[in-house]
């Protein structure tokens, strides 16, 4: 059965969603609605400052997403970015992890320069050497959790976890990006995601995660310098970004706004350039090197900025155009929402998944999921009660009209053998007893076929639903086949039977399930001499 995940990327230009839908433990993932909704610039008022207004317009957006349905009825994942969480690589000589979970916030203490019981700890088991155990541990604030939880609560989002953009970055490589590269051939690959103020990067060795680090600088870089550069507003500047490239090789401007623009954003860009530069170097280190680079992210998408890397670094660089690949299509800016929604679905290995919704911001809202489905779900059950309802007072119907059809042929049956007309089979059957146990004007047997019809529904309660279609009366024995609702009210037949006169050795034989009910085979015995007290 496939399932459906939102990644949800609260970014600080746009908001981003994916839905995104996956079958069992595979790859087999496709991208089915995605939604981008940019910031509207608001209006400071008195008292307020950037960091209030953006929040002011964040809400505003998600608000309007949420209007439009894209968060009902299916677990959310987002995720925290830049300085608000980190990573961290740690050895411990064990591997259990209640030990590791015992001994982490001590050794974190000794290392961070911050108080360990402010912040929230989230870590798993990279691998594993000889008696070396090598963690990857991610931290964040409470403040920065309890923060990014409030924001979402006001637009009535509440998401089942809250992960590590970086490391998330590594679901987006495993199940999308790596499927680009020759079968046995991953070596070592760098997914770099540009955002509008921050980057993250993801550094896979060997199909593990490596590294998983952020920087604050993004695409927000580079339009405040072409802003100064060219004396104009940051909305002026962020146009001119998105039509503006790269000058190189073959590929130069014409005009001087076009080179001032083009050595911009080779400035802008250089952080990005030196921190895999510092990866690089690390790896060289273990005489290994970065095999290629994939670019993704809304700052990605200026032109020529892969030929700009490639060149520089000397590394091939792969820019990832489409996430979707399957599906929908799916932009390079949407690579934090679909890696949140990749890590909601099961993992394909070992998951390697930072969940920040622990301790007090443990997630609670699995009732939430459900009401939105509340309604329907109370229909359908109205429905189908009302459909067993409509069966069983039919069943009743048609069992009651059986019952008075079997009295009627009784008495009719009753009255040939009488002679004369009577109110009931009851009736009846007392005047043929008073009729054998006076001067035997009735040549019967001691207990004749016509007792044995009549004495059955004198012993079986008018409210016991059954068909009998099979009655077989021999001089000692009877042999009765039918069809009834259930086993227990085989076991109610054969306790009435007892009580019958000069019924014994009752025997109820093999019931057996059927398309109708339960079919059933009683067998008795007719001794009246061995019942006299009935």
């Amino acid at each position: 059965m496939a399932r459906r995940v939102i990644g949800l990327d609260v970014g600080t230009y746009s908001i981003k969603v994916v839905h995104l839908e996956g079958q069992g433990r595979n790859n087999d993932v496709k991208v089915v609605q995605y939604a981008e909704k940019k910031l509207e610039p608001l209006q400071a008022t008195e008292g307020q400052d950037a960091s209030s207004v953006l929040l002011e317009s964040q809400v505003a957006a998600l608000m309007a997403l949420k209007a439009d349905g894209l968060f009902d009825g299916f677990p959310i994942v987002t995720g925290l970015k830049g300085a608000d969480a980190q990573v961290r690589s740690l050895t411990m000589p064990f591997a259990d992890t209640k030990k590791i979970d015992a001994v982490l916030s001590g050794v974190l203490d000794a290392q961070l320069p911050m108080d360990v019981e402010d912040l929230i700890v989230t870590w798993f088991l990279q691998k594993k050497t000889g008696d070396e155990n090598k963690l990857l541990v991610a931290y964040a604030r409470r403040e920065a959790i309890a923060a990014h939880l409030a924001l979402l609560g006001r637009a009535q989002i509440d998401p089942r976890s809250v992960v590590l953009t970086s490391g998330a970055l590594f679901d987006l490589y495993e199940r999308r990006l790596c499927q680009q590269l020759p079968e046995g051939d991953q070596g070592s690959s760098i997914v770099v995601e540009i955002g509008h103020t921050s980057t993250n990067f993801c550094l896979i060795r060997n199909g593990e995660l490596e590294v998983a680090r952020a920087i604050l600088r993004g695409g927000a870089d580079a339009t405040q310098l072409i802003a100064e550069r060219l004396e104009i507003s940051s909305a002026a500047a962020e146009e001119k970004k998105h039509q503006a490239f790269i000058e190189i090789g073959e590929n130069k401007g014409k005009l001087l706004e076009e080179h001032l623009l083009s050595e911009a954003m080779k400035l802008a860009y250089q952080p990005q350039l030196r921190e895999i530069k510092q990866m690089e170097l690390a790896l060289r280190q273990t005489d290994q090197r970065i095999d290629q680079i994939f670019l993704v992210g809304g700052g990605s998408r200026i032109r020529h900025l892969d030929l700009y890397l490639a060149e520089t670094l000397q590394i091939p660089i792969r820019r990832v155009d489409d996430l979707g690949e399957i599906g929908m299509s799916c932009p390079p800016q949407a690579a934090s929402a679909l890696s949140y929604a990749l890590q909601g679905l099961p993992a394909t290995k070992k998951p390697m998944q930072f969940n920040f919704r622990r301790e007090e911001f443990a997630f609670k809202g699995e009732y939430n999921l459900v009401r939105s489905r509340v309604r329907p779900l109370v229909i359908w059950v109205l429905i189908a009660l009302s459909v067993f309802g409509i069966y069983g007072l039919t069943r009743a119907s048609m069992l009651g009209k059986e019952v008075a059809d079997l009295k009627a042929e009784q008495l009719k049956v009753c009255e040939s053998v009488i002679g004369q007309k009577v109110d009931s089979a009851t009736q009846c059957l007392k005047q043929i007893k008073e009729r054998v146990s006076g001067k035997g004007v009735l040549a019967v047997a001691d207990f004749s076929a016509v007792d044995v019809y009549l004495e059955i529904p004198r012993v079986v309660p008018s409210d016991l639903q059954i068909k009998v279609t099979d009655l077989d009366i021999t001089d000692k024995a009877v042999r009765m086949g039918g069809e009834t609702g259930s086993f227990e009210l085989i076991d109610r037949l054969v306790e009435s039977l007892a009580r019958g006169h000069c019924f014994s050795n009752i025997d109820k034989g093999r019931a057996r399930q059927t398309a109708t009910g339960v079919g059933f085979q009683i067998t008795f015995d007719l001794d009246c001499s061995a019942q006299k007290d009935k």
